[in-house]
């Protein structure tokens, strides 16, 4: 390998790094894709926590959290969803 070819790849590889961290770091979820996520942890969490004494206090309030998620109030029922998960104990991610 001759010596241009690699400094054109340290070269290339040096300004292509924080791109490709930048690709795998994780962006600020927007509201609406926050109901989205929480809506399937929600379900895992609801399913594996079925005997849960609070469990019908946890489905009350993620099924007020989807209603305010379809009616465009996301940031709402990301707060109604994350509340249903703490009914169950469970930390929302």
């Amino acid at each position: 390998m001759s010596i241009r070819k690699i400094v054109l790849a340290t070269t290339a590889a040096a300004f292509l790094a924080p791109a490709a961290f930048a690709a795998t770091t994780a962006a600020p979820a927007t509201p609406a894709a926050q109901c989205e996520s929480l809506a399937k942890e929600y379900e895992t969490a609801a399913a594996a926590n079925a005997t849960n004494p609070n469990a019908a206090k946890a489905k009350k309030a993620a099924d007020e959290a989807a209603k305010l998620c379809k009616e465009g109030k996301p940031a709402d029922g990301v707060k109604k969803y994350e509340h249903a998960l703490k009914e169950l104990g469970v930390k929302a991610k």
